[in-house]
């Protein structure tokens, strides 16, 4: 994209952030009378109830009794909480206030833990995942070729395809690409060559110059008989959407659907989010990476400062797997089954000058599989030289800070670029906390001084990589649906790695000396909200 596009493309972002009102002098009155409002004071009003009841149990004549038997329950409760296989940050988590507040905390532990919601997404989820399990197939050729390059990357597709269900391909070209403007004009040309099916599934849609874009060439697709169909997430639909967007994307003939719709004071199930970046043309061409639809993510608006993110293109058989990631979620919305049968996933599409492996794999919070973990971990664990580190948040359990610093001991060179300008302030405070830890361990930590960085690559030995929505937290990691691409001996890995080293010449190096100039309130208030990690 040349200057002149730059400017013209921010320009039409500024006009339309006038004509939506996200800006403007009644700013504030839009804000009080939003439905973010509503939500903030629905949640209010939800942990309010939650208090009355414990308040007037305790205001009873028979407290004593109560508070005996409460606590006795909690008893029964953290045993069992301890003895689970949960990952043990999410079980202090639950000690702590349980053992402190034994009514408060119990009503809290039985609304969330019971999950009402979440048992019925689970259940259409997992009949989504059966549907399809034998829809892909590992082929063998490939299995042999792999095991001859790399044992250890073997073992990790078998992994991959024996809990997941997602083969590694060849036959399949990747490009990168380092900024979501670098992407955009791509995506417009790729969504005007369909003519089967177009398919998207982002966390965020939001009105503006990359929408509006995109929007005018699904609506002219679906009016030629294009299978156009939309996913995005409930939050999005409530935070950042007009309320009957849904129904009015239908009316121009594009299948929309709103993954788990948020319901303050009754929704049970607010953790599990559909974070993945999913764009799919006709079962040639698909996207994935850190870039949701809105004007941010392109740079088009500055919220704060220049956006960092990035993108992977692929074309050729790997797109299959993406196809069934979208595929397995419509199913999960609608309680469908889907006939794959016209998708004709058995046969391989002619791509020329193809190099390496490809596996795009998802992560779904509920099974007891972390796949975007264990991918994380095993870059880690056989990496020789180097691993390379983009993520906008740092919020990671004792296992994951063990391995980067034992990767980091053993004499390969751990860096993790993070950004300079947070989007959330409070994950920043928090991500500050590992730094001293990581850097006495050898772990070299950047941040990005131009804005903030939303990319999520890791980057290994010039010759792995992964590129994805996978965010180094605990919600990317244990609580949402996510997706990415691990990349063996492909001819985009110096382009990754080559996008990272051109960022950290932008960034500050982290240092212990630079550490000691966070104020108290940085320093107390990140290690207070450590405790509830597992939650932020």
């Amino acid at each position: 994209m040349n200057k002149e596009e730059e400017v013209s493309l921010k320009t039409r972002a500024k006009q339309t952030v006038r004509k939506t009102g996200s800006r403007g002098k009644y700013g504030l009155f839009r804000l009080l009378f939003s439905r973010f409002f509503l939500f903030i004071f629905l949640l209010l009003a939800q942990f309010s109830l939650f208090f009355i009841i414990f308040v007037k149990l305790y205001s009873n004549k028979n407290a004593s009794l109560i508070y005996f038997a409460a606590t006795f329950a909690a008893v029964i409760v953290m045993v069992n909480v301890i003895n689970s296989d949960q990952n043990p940050s999410f079980t202090l988590v639950w000690v702590i206030p349980i053992l402190i507040f034994p009514v408060f905390g119990l009503v809290m532990f039985v609304y969330i833990k019971t999950q009402l919601g979440g048992k019925r997404v689970e259940k259409w989820h997992h009949r989504a995942e059966e549907n399809s399990s034998n829809i892909l197939k590992q082929e063998e050729r490939i299995k042999k070729e792999l095991w001859e390059f790399s044992p250890q990357v073997s073992l990790l597709s078998k992994y991959v395809y024996d809990f997941a269900h997602y083969p590694i391909y060849r036959n399949t070209q990747c490009e990168y690409f380092d900024s979501g403007e670098a992407v955009f004009p791509c995506m417009l040309e790729e969504l005007e060559k369909a003519e089967k099916y177009i398919y998207l599934e982002f966390f965020i849609v939001q009105n503006g110059v990359m929408w509006g874009s995109i929007l005018e060439i699904l609506k002219k697709k679906a009016a030629m008989g294009v299978d156009v169909r939309l996913i995005y997430d409930g939050t999005n639909a409530l935070l950042k959407l007009p309320l009957g967007y849904k129904e009015k994307l239908e009316s121009y003939g594009i299948k929309t659907r709103i993954f788990l719709p948020m319901v303050p004071l009754f929704t049970t199930y607010q953790n599990n989010r559909d974070h993945r970046k999913i764009l799919v043309v006709d079962g040639k061409v698909g996207f994935t990476g850190g870039i949701n639809l809105a004007d941010e993510y392109i740079n088009a608006i500055e919220i704060h400062g220049y956006w960092k993110d990035s993108a992977i293109l692929l074309r050729g058989d790997a797109v299959k797997s993406l196809t069934v990631m979208f595929l397995q979620m419509w199913d999960t919305i609608n309680h469908e089954k889907t006939n794959y049968t016209p998708y004709r996933f058995d046969q391989r599409v002619s791509i020329k000058e193809a190099s390496g492996f490809v596996m795009p794999y998802a992560d779904c919070p509920l099974d007891e599989e972390r796949i975007g973990e264990n991918i994380y971990m095993t870059i880690l664990d056989h990496a020789r030289n180097y691993v390379h580190i983009m993520t906008p948040y740092l919020i990671i359990d004792e296992a994951m800070v063990r391995n980067l610093c034992f990767t980091a001991k053993k004499g390969v060179e751990v860096s993790i670029l993070m950004p300079h300008v947070p989007d959330k302030k409070y994950a920043f405070y928090v991500a500050k906390t590992y730094y001293k830890t990581l850097l006495r361990s050898g772990v070299k930590i950047y941040e990005y001084k131009p804005g903030f960085v939303h990319s999520k690559i890791f980057v290994a030995d010039d010759n792995k990589a992964t590129v994805g929505s996978v965010n180094l937290d605990y919600r990317s990691l244990y609580l949402h649906f996510e997706c990415g691409v691990y990349l063996y001996r492909c001819d985009c890995i110096p382009s990754i790695e080559a996008d990272f080293q051109k960022a950290i010449k932008e960034s500050i190096q982290v240092t212990e000396e630079s550490l000691k100039e966070l104020d108290f309130f940085e320093r107390f208030f990140g290690k207070l909200l450590r405790m509830l990690a597992p939650l932020l």
